[in-house]
C-alpha cells in the first residue's frame, strides 16, 4: 500500500517536472533566450506540456491558434482535436 502511494506521488512530480520542462522549453523558443526564435518549435513544446495538463500552455495554444501565431500541421488524431478544444476555451475562459 505505502509502496503504490509512493509510486504515485512520484509519477505525480516527474509529470508535473516534464510540464514544467516543455513549457519552459516553448518559453524559450517564443521569446528566443539562449535558442533562435522558433515559433513552430515553441508550438510543439507547448503542445506537449498542453497534452499533459499544463494550464498556462494550453492558453498558449488556444492563444497561437486563434492569432495565427506560428505554423501547424494539420491535427489528424480525434486526441489531438479534442485537445486544440481544450486549449482555446482555457484562453476563452482568461479573456
Amino acid at each position: 500500500m505505502i509502496i503504490s502511494q509512493g509510486f504515485s506521488l512520484s509519477h505525480q512530480v516527474m509529470t508535473y517536472g516534464l510540464q514544467r520542462f516543455f513549457y519552459e522549453q516553448g518559453l524559450s523558443y517564443e521569446e528566443g533566450r539562449g535558442v533562435e526564435r522558433d515559433l513552430e518549435e515553441a508550438a510543439r513544446c507547448f503542445l506537449e506540456a498542453a497534452g499533459k495538463g499544463h494550464i498556462q500552455a494550453q492558453y498558449k495554444i488556444g492563444y497561437m491558434h486563434k492569432y495565427k501565431y506560428y505554423f501547424i500541421k494539420p491535427l489528424t488524431s480525434p486526441s489531438s482535436f479534442k485537445l486544440l478544444k481544450v486549449c482555446i476555451m482555457r484562453m476563452v475562459m482568461v479573456w
